[in-house]
């Protein structure tokens, strides 16, 4: 598992730690996220790697949170999407690579390249670039992408690996 944390060692007292863990975990955009890692930044210095990963799982909860994923699950090979709204998902996993197999109307399976997996920090990356990156640069925005009324029935989709 991906475990992300503040080191005391980092931010020394643990009031000004769980002041930063709040304002992290109350952060509701994207945005939010970047200005809370800055304050950190200028506070602090650069975050350790530890930090920087919680700063990246944060995004990445944000990130599900706008496109109604309920849940992101690791089962080797595949990563498995439960969401509320396939109309989201689907566009983003369409072009990436690998192959998107779409279950029902809440899951779908990800199989990704191999090499996506290991390290963990890859998979995390890789995560970032496909959920985080298309909010932050405004190209899927949540609400753009709601379902049209009498929306069909899901259908499986494969792509290629």
């Amino acid at each position: 598992p991906i475990v992300g944390r503040i080191p005391s060692t980092y931010i020394g007292t643990a009031k000004h730690r769980m002041e930063m863990y709040k304002r992290l975990s109350r952060a509701r955009s994207i945005e939010q996220v970047d200005a809370i890692a800055s304050d950190m930044t200028d506070a602090y210095g650069p975050p350790p790697d530890s930090t920087q990963a919680l700063v990246d799982l944060c995004e990445l909860r944000t990130a599900g949170g706008l496109l109604e994923i309920d849940s992101i699950k690791l089962e080797a090979p595949d990563l498995i999407f439960r969401t509320q709204s396939m109309a989201k998902l689907d566009p983003l996993l369409r072009d990436a690579p690998g192959r998107a197999t779409v279950i029902d109307e809440k899951t779908v399976y990800w199989r990704p390249p191999a090499n996506y997996l290991e390290p963990i920090g890859t998979l995390l990356a890789v995560l970032r670039k496909l959920l985080v990156r298309p909010l932050r640069e405004g190209q899927e925005r949540p609400q753009d992408s709601l379902p049209a009324r009498g929306a069909a029935e899901p259908q499986r989709v494969s792509r290629k690996p």
